[in-house]
Formats: C-alpha cells, sequence, structure tokens
C-alpha cells in the first residue's frame, strides 16, 4: 500500500516470506518486523489474505505512481503480473467501501510497528 501522507508517501509492504517493512519517503521506515515479531508477521499475513481476496477487483498495471496527499494506492504482485486499486483516505474510511478491510490490515502493520517499537524504547530505524 502506498499512501500519500503531508509529508511524502508510506509505503506498507508484505511479501509471502513473512517480510514485513514500511518505507517512507522522507528516509527511514521499519524493516525485518515480519521475521522477529510474531504480531507483525500476523498483520503482514492477514493482509496479503485480504490482498488475495480482493484481487478480483483490482486492475492489472504497468504504471506504478506516487500517490497524492490523501490518496491510497495497493499493488498485489502476483503470477500474473501487478494488480492495483486507487482510492482516496477519504473514501476509504467509508464502511461500505470494498478496500476498507485491506487498508485496515495495512493500518495494522503500521500499529504493530509502532507497539513494538514503543515497547523496546526504539524510535524509527
Amino acid at each position: 500500500m502506498d499512501w500519500g501522507v503531508n509529508n511524502g508517501t508510506a509505503t506498507v509492504v508484505a511479501v509471502a516470506d513473512g517480510t514485513v517493512s514500511i518505507y517512507l519517503s522522507g528516509g527511514g521506515g521499519s524493516l525485518g518486523g515480519g521475521q522477529g515479531h510474531a504480531a507483525i508477521r500476523a498483520a503482514g499475513q492477514k493482509l496479503l489474505n485480504l490482498a488475495k481476496e480482493s484481487l478480483p477487483r483490482m486492475q492489472k498495471t504497468t504504471e506504478y505512481p506516487l500517490p497524492g496527499r490523501g490518496q491510497v494506492y495497493f499493488y498485489v504482485r502476483t503470477t500474473e503480473g501487478v494488480f492495483t486499486a486507487r482510492t482516496s483516505q477519504e473514501e476509504l474510511n467509508s464502511r461500505s467501501h470494498p478496500f476498507r478491510y485491506l487498508g485496515d490490515a495495512a493500518q495494522e502493520i503500521i500499529t504493530q510497528y509502532r507497539q513494538v517499537q514503543s515497547n523496546s524504547g526504539q524510535g524509527r530505524q
């Protein structure tokens, strides 16, 4: 998920091998939590499961623009190619939006990283 935030883009990544990371366009992020923290790994797996369920509502793409502020772009890489869905944060917050739970799952990864960092006294890596 690429999320257009106030100062750039936040990218949340979950990979089938258990890798779960957050990248910030301004530098920094959080890497490797899926290997060392069960809650982050579980949040990543949930995102992957929901992405698979959401795939029929996505369009195939070969373009990867960055989202503007308040925009959310989902990308799912499969053996058939890359698929995308694009929406606004405002629309995504709607209870009836078809990608709401996918967005919530990506946000859960961010939450789990914050909890791990708070518990360990670490800031962003």
